[in-house]
Protein backbone atom coordinates (compact mmCIF):
# COMPACT_ATOMS: atom_id res chain seq x y z
CA UNK A 1 0.00 0.00 0.00
CA UNK A 2 1.37 3.38 -0.93
CA UNK A 3 1.17 6.32 1.45
CA UNK A 4 1.08 9.94 0.46
CA UNK A 5 1.52 13.08 2.53
CA UNK A 6 -0.28 16.34 2.15
CA UNK A 7 -0.64 19.62 3.96
CA UNK A 8 -4.21 20.21 5.05
CA UNK A 9 -5.38 23.78 5.51
CA UNK A 10 -7.60 24.87 8.38
CA UNK A 11 -8.87 28.32 7.60
CA UNK A 12 -5.93 30.52 6.78
CA UNK A 13 -3.46 28.44 8.80
CA UNK A 14 -2.15 25.01 7.80
CA UNK A 15 -2.00 22.26 10.38
CA UNK A 16 1.74 22.19 9.98
CA UNK A 17 2.25 25.87 10.72
CA UNK A 18 -0.36 25.78 13.49
CA UNK A 19 1.51 22.91 15.12
CA UNK A 20 4.75 24.87 14.89
CA UNK A 21 3.05 27.90 16.44
CA UNK A 22 1.84 25.85 19.41
CA UNK A 23 5.26 24.32 19.89
CA UNK A 24 6.89 27.75 19.83
CA UNK A 25 4.50 28.97 22.51
CA UNK A 26 5.14 25.90 24.62
CA UNK A 27 8.88 26.41 24.47
CA UNK A 28 8.49 30.08 25.35
CA UNK A 29 6.25 29.37 28.31
CA UNK A 30 8.54 26.70 29.65
CA UNK A 31 11.49 29.01 29.44
CA UNK A 32 10.11 32.28 30.69
CA UNK A 33 12.60 35.08 30.87
CA UNK A 34 14.34 35.14 34.25
CA UNK A 35 13.03 38.17 36.07
CA UNK A 36 15.37 39.92 38.48
CA UNK A 37 14.01 42.29 41.12
CA UNK A 38 16.34 44.81 42.75
CA UNK A 39 15.13 45.53 46.29
CA UNK A 40 17.69 48.23 47.00
CA UNK A 41 15.27 51.13 47.25
CA UNK A 42 11.67 49.90 47.36
CA UNK A 43 9.26 47.05 48.00
CA UNK A 44 8.24 45.15 44.87
CA UNK A 45 5.14 43.08 44.13
CA UNK A 46 5.72 40.45 41.48
CA UNK A 47 2.46 39.25 39.88
CA UNK A 48 2.45 35.91 38.11
CA UNK A 49 0.63 35.77 34.76
CA UNK A 50 -2.81 34.21 34.43
CA UNK A 51 -2.57 30.45 34.04
CA UNK A 52 -3.32 29.21 30.53
CA UNK A 53 -3.69 25.75 29.06
CA UNK A 54 -0.05 25.69 28.03
CA UNK A 55 2.69 24.74 30.50
CA UNK A 56 4.10 27.88 32.11
CA UNK A 57 7.26 28.30 34.11
CA UNK A 58 8.72 31.42 35.63
CA UNK A 59 12.05 32.06 37.33
CA UNK A 60 12.14 34.96 39.77
CA UNK A 61 15.29 36.39 41.32
CA UNK A 62 15.75 39.09 43.94
CA UNK A 63 18.79 40.92 45.25
CA UNK A 64 19.73 43.49 47.89
CA UNK A 65 16.78 42.77 50.17
CA UNK A 66 16.74 43.54 53.86
CA UNK A 67 14.86 46.76 54.38
CA UNK A 68 12.62 46.06 51.40
CA UNK A 69 10.83 42.91 50.32
CA UNK A 70 9.48 41.20 47.24
CA UNK A 71 5.91 39.91 47.60
CA UNK A 72 4.49 37.34 45.22
CA UNK A 73 0.97 37.85 43.86
CA UNK A 74 -1.31 36.11 41.35
CA UNK A 75 -3.58 37.56 38.72
CA UNK A 76 -6.60 35.55 39.88
CA UNK A 77 -7.23 33.19 42.82
CA UNK A 78 -4.51 30.63 42.13
CA UNK A 79 -2.44 29.24 44.97
CA UNK A 80 1.34 28.92 44.94
CA UNK A 81 2.66 25.69 46.39
CA UNK A 82 -0.73 25.11 47.97
CA UNK A 83 -0.73 28.36 49.96
CA UNK A 84 -1.54 32.00 49.33
CA UNK A 85 0.85 33.74 46.96
CA UNK A 86 1.58 36.54 49.44
CA UNK A 87 3.15 34.06 51.87
CA UNK A 88 6.15 33.75 49.57
CA UNK A 89 8.53 36.62 50.23
CA UNK A 90 11.90 37.65 48.92
CA UNK A 91 13.64 39.24 51.88
CA UNK A 92 17.35 38.95 51.18
CA UNK A 93 18.93 37.46 48.10
CA UNK A 94 17.47 34.40 46.45
CA UNK A 95 15.30 32.91 43.75
CA UNK A 96 12.26 30.75 43.12
CA UNK A 97 10.98 28.76 40.17
CA UNK A 98 7.24 28.19 39.76
CA UNK A 99 5.41 26.06 37.22
CA UNK A 100 1.72 25.93 36.42
CA UNK A 101 -0.22 22.67 36.52
CA UNK A 102 -3.16 24.05 34.58
CA UNK A 103 -4.97 25.24 37.71
CA UNK A 104 -2.43 26.51 40.24
CA UNK A 105 1.27 27.26 40.57
CA UNK A 106 3.67 24.68 41.99
CA UNK A 107 7.00 25.70 43.52
CA UNK A 108 9.97 23.86 42.03
CA UNK A 109 12.71 25.82 43.77
CA UNK A 110 12.85 28.43 46.50
CA UNK A 111 15.66 29.73 48.64
CA UNK A 112 16.30 33.02 50.36
CA UNK A 113 19.10 34.16 52.63
CA UNK A 114 20.56 37.26 54.16
CA UNK A 115 22.17 38.81 57.19
CA UNK A 116 20.78 40.62 60.20
CA UNK A 117 22.51 43.73 61.50
CA UNK A 118 24.61 43.23 64.62
CA UNK A 119 22.69 44.46 67.63
CA UNK A 120 22.78 44.15 71.41
CA UNK A 121 26.06 42.25 71.37
CA UNK A 122 24.88 39.76 68.74
CA UNK A 123 27.24 39.34 65.78
CA UNK A 124 27.62 37.25 62.64
CA UNK A 125 23.88 36.81 62.29
CA UNK A 126 22.66 35.09 59.13
CA UNK A 127 19.42 33.39 58.11
CA UNK A 128 18.26 30.89 55.48
CA UNK A 129 14.80 30.00 54.16
CA UNK A 130 14.06 26.96 51.99
CA UNK A 131 11.23 25.55 49.90
CA UNK A 132 10.00 23.16 52.59
CA UNK A 133 9.27 26.05 54.97
CA UNK A 134 12.37 25.75 57.16
CA UNK A 135 13.94 28.92 58.59
CA UNK A 136 17.41 28.64 60.10
CA UNK A 137 19.11 31.46 61.95
CA UNK A 138 22.68 31.54 63.27
CA UNK A 139 24.57 34.09 65.31
CA UNK A 140 26.85 34.66 68.27
CA UNK A 141 26.71 36.80 71.38
CA UNK A 142 29.87 38.68 72.22
CA UNK A 143 30.08 38.76 76.02
CA UNK A 144 32.58 39.77 78.67
CA UNK A 145 32.75 37.86 81.95
CA UNK A 146 33.52 40.09 84.88
CA UNK A 147 34.45 37.89 87.79
CA UNK A 148 31.34 35.69 87.68
CA UNK A 149 30.83 32.10 86.64
CA UNK A 150 28.30 32.71 83.89
CA UNK A 151 25.81 34.98 82.26
CA UNK A 152 22.34 34.65 80.75
CA UNK A 153 21.30 36.73 77.79
CA UNK A 154 18.21 37.15 75.65
CA UNK A 155 18.54 36.61 71.91
CA UNK A 156 16.17 38.55 69.67
CA UNK A 157 16.12 36.57 66.46
CA UNK A 158 15.57 39.43 64.03
CA UNK A 159 13.31 37.12 61.99
CA UNK A 160 9.91 35.93 63.14
CA UNK A 161 9.26 32.19 63.09
CA UNK A 162 5.74 30.93 62.42
CA UNK A 163 6.05 28.67 65.50
CA UNK A 164 8.64 28.62 68.28
CA UNK A 165 11.92 27.20 66.90
CA UNK A 166 14.32 24.70 68.41
CA UNK A 167 17.33 26.62 69.73
CA UNK A 168 20.78 25.35 70.66
CA UNK A 169 23.98 27.01 71.76
CA UNK A 170 27.47 25.67 71.16
CA UNK A 171 29.93 24.72 73.87
CA UNK A 172 32.86 27.07 74.12
CA UNK A 173 36.44 26.21 74.99
CA UNK A 174 38.54 28.79 76.76
CA UNK A 175 40.98 29.63 79.53
CA UNK A 176 42.93 26.38 79.40
CA UNK A 177 42.50 22.67 78.93
CA UNK A 178 40.16 21.99 81.86
CA UNK A 179 38.20 25.21 81.84
CA UNK A 180 35.26 24.91 79.51
CA UNK A 181 32.40 27.24 78.88
CA UNK A 182 29.12 25.49 78.19
CA UNK A 183 26.04 27.03 76.70
CA UNK A 184 22.43 26.00 76.77
CA UNK A 185 18.91 27.24 76.24
CA UNK A 186 17.43 28.23 79.56
CA UNK A 187 13.86 28.89 78.51
CA UNK A 188 11.57 27.69 75.75
CA UNK A 189 11.86 29.97 72.76
CA UNK A 190 9.06 32.17 71.52
CA UNK A 191 8.71 33.00 67.84
CA UNK A 192 10.98 36.03 68.32
CA UNK A 193 13.25 35.53 71.37
CA UNK A 194 14.97 32.99 73.62
CA UNK A 195 17.02 33.13 76.83
CA UNK A 196 20.45 31.49 76.64
CA UNK A 197 22.89 30.84 79.49
CA UNK A 198 26.63 30.35 79.21
CA UNK A 199 28.82 29.36 82.14
CA UNK A 200 32.15 27.87 83.11
CA UNK A 201 31.60 24.19 83.94
CA UNK A 202 34.22 24.43 86.71
CA UNK A 203 32.03 27.05 88.44
CA UNK A 204 35.09 29.27 88.61
CA UNK A 205 34.74 33.00 88.23
CA UNK A 206 36.28 34.17 84.98
CA UNK A 207 37.09 37.41 83.29
CA UNK A 208 37.63 38.04 79.63
CA UNK A 209 35.74 38.24 76.35
CA UNK A 210 34.23 35.32 74.45
CA UNK A 211 31.54 34.49 71.94
CA UNK A 212 28.56 32.24 72.52
CA UNK A 213 27.37 30.84 69.15
CA UNK A 214 23.72 29.89 68.87
CA UNK A 215 21.32 28.64 66.23
CA UNK A 216 17.57 28.50 65.87
CA UNK A 217 15.77 26.12 63.50
CA UNK A 218 12.06 26.42 62.87
CA UNK A 219 9.58 27.35 60.19
CA UNK A 220 8.84 30.52 58.31
CA UNK A 221 5.44 29.19 57.24
CA UNK A 222 3.02 26.58 58.52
Amino acid sequence: MAFSSATVSVGAVTRQSDYQRVMDNTVFNKQQLAITNDLTSDNITHTLPAITGLPQMESIYWTDGGTYKLTLAVSDSETVGGIAAGTWLGEGEGHMVVESDGTNWQVREYEDNGSIADSGGDTDRVWYKTTDGVLRLEGARAMALAGIAGLAFTVTFGKTFSVAPVVSADNLIGYGVDHFLSAGVQTIATTTTVLVRCHDTTATARTGSWNCPYRAIGRWRT
